[in-house]
């Protein structure tokens, strides 16, 4: 169910539960296996500045 939730959100399953402290990240860096990953690791991002970025790329590559 969790990573149904993590592919809905366009984020790799490791990253939100590596997010949510149930994996552990290895040396304090968090490697981005996509571009929503990056987004979404980013501390320096607010959620909502996440949320636009993730919906503006998704709207890009999708052509739409």
């Amino acid at each position: 169910m969790l990573t149904a939730i993590a592919r809905g959100l366009g984020v790799s399953p490791d990253s939100l539960f590596r997010r949510m402290g149930w994996l552990s990240v290895d040396d304090g860096v968090v490697v981005a296996t996509s571009v929503t990953d990056a987004i979404v690791a980013d501390d320096r991002l607010s959620q909502a500045q996440k949320s636009a970025l993730i919906r503006t790329y998704r709207t890009m590559v999708d052509g739409s």
